[in-house]
């Protein structure tokens, strides 16, 4: 079996039951587990992103025991990742003991997936209450993992302050999460290091100390965290897209590709790597392809009851370019512009869709054109409105000098209008006054 970092898998008693379980399966003996050693496994399969079996242990469980908790719970919780309320109510009505600790576990989540805090914090302290005093403490993690899990950092701070023991690595395991979660990612970064130093075998953390360093803009960091992780646990997808991401963002495209393919093998629905990879294929030219999986993204966002806003507009102006990009490429240039102008009556800007047009021939090098209809159009337009614009349009192409020189004059005319258009290049923390001097600084690096 694999080595986790996980201390309930990577224990004696548990790897001694694992053996029980593997020396049955290789002789073809009936699997003579109780439900709790049968959902053990299970978990073990799932949290080494092995889930086919660990679904075939569940059901085995649901058939000897269909009314009992635990793997029902299981399935609950496969239900409300999908967004299944009515089937995760569903599984819940099976439960028999409605008394049982991780039943009220489930009942408040689904409260939350609902989005009635006060209805899921009744559950939460009724749960809570029952607990003899022993085991509080690890019922209120419990809690706070759920509202974690809900984005809800204030929920899970108040159950964290009423611990009895505030010291132990679960207690900071939580308020590394938490800080990553409200953008402290410095914070984060620090806790996450700290607990590594006491157990370098966590794969989980390896993860989130990947994910701070990429939204650091730390990528060679992140990349390294990422492979750490990877190395204790193959199959551990966050893992595979921190990787992912950081290759992307270190624009080792054709590396970053494979790894978006392989953990899109095992989260296919993840609607922002569906972006990722589709751009990863717009830059490679693969336009068929990006179109393919852009879709995907746009319809498993549009499925969902979230607030996807930018999301949306990020995929269907991508979406766009991939298009118009291929009807270019079949000589069909008139039809592309009208499709470009067409698509992009979404965008919630004023700036001229002819502007977009252009940046999009300039970066399939159709540059005569698309600099004529720059210079068409831009007098139109205040120096706050399109030198953002047009420093994006030059990072684009790599056109350096041009890039600088309309940062600066960006940087000068509108710092909160640059924030917003170039702010995805530059580290979260950074100011707009300071992004002339931070690209300066990474280009003195990259010749030393």
């Amino acid at each position: 079996m694999k080595k986790t970092g996980d201390e309930f898998f990577d224990s004696k008693e548990f790897q001694l039951l694992y053996l029980r379980y593997e020396e049955a399966e290789s002789n073809g003996h009936p699997l003579f587990f109780d439900v709790e050693e049968l959902i053990d496994i299970a978990d073990y399969f799932n949290f080494i992103g092995e889930k086919a079996k660990a679904m075939l242990l569940i059901d085995e469980a649901c058939q000897r025991f269909p009314h009992a908790t635990l793997p029902n719970i299981f399935l609950f919780r496969e239900a409300i990742a999908r967004n299944d309320l009515n089937e995760a109510k569903q599984i819940l009505s099976r439960v028999v003991d409605r008394t049982d600790p991780e039943y009220l576990l489930a009942v408040g989540e689904l409260y939350l997936a609902q989005d009635k805090t006060d209805d899921a914090e009744r559950v939460f302290n009724r749960f809570y209450d029952m607990l003899p005093d022993d085991e509080k403490d690890h019922g209120a993690i419990d809690i706070a993992e759920i509202y974690f899990t809900y984005a809800k950092p204030k929920m899970v701070f108040k159950w964290l302050n009423g611990l009895q023991d505030k010291e132990t690595k679960e207690v900071g395991a939580m308020v590394a999460k938490v800080n990553f979660l409200m953008g402290n990612y410095q914070d984060c970064k620090k806790a996450a290091m700290t607990l590594l130093d006491k157990n370098p075998y966590d794969a989980l953390m390896w993860t989130l100390l990947a994910n701070t360093q990429n939204m650091l803009d730390d990528n060679e960091e992140a990349l390294s965290s990422a492979e750490f992780a990877i190395a204790i646990n193959p199959d551990l997808a966050d893992a595979i897209c921190a990787k992912a991401n950081a290759l992307f963002k270190l624009d080792n495209m054709k590396e970053a590709k494979l790894w978006y393919e392989r953990y899109l093998e095992l989260v296919p629905n993840d609607a922002c790597s569906l972006l990722y990879y589709g751009m990863i294929l717009n830059n490679l030219e693969q336009y068929p392809q990006a179109i393919e999986h852009l879709n995907d993204a746009l319809d498993e966002t549009l499925s969902t009851d979230l607030d996807n806003k930018q999301l949306l507009r990020s995929i269907r102006q991508e979406l766009t370019y991939a298009e118009s990009r291929q009807l270019i490429r079949e000589g069909r240039k008139e039809e592309a512009r009208c499709r470009f102008e067409e698509h992009l009556s979404y965008c919630d800007d004023e700036l001229d869709p002819r502007f977009r047009w252009a940046f999009l021939l300039m970066t399939n090098g159709d540059e005569e054109e698309a600099y004529r209809i720059i210079d068409e159009i831009k007098g139109r337009y205040s120096a706050a409105a399109i030198n953002p614009y047009l420093a994006l349009l030059y990072w684009e192409i790599k056109d350096e000098q041009l890039f600088l020189d309309y940062l600066q004059r960006s940087i000068e005319s509108d710092p909160k209008q640059t924030q917003e258009l170039l702010g995805p290049l530059f580290p979260d923390n950074l100011m707009p006054e300071d992004y002339y001097s931070y690209i300066i600084s990474q280009l003195n690096t990259d010749d030393e």
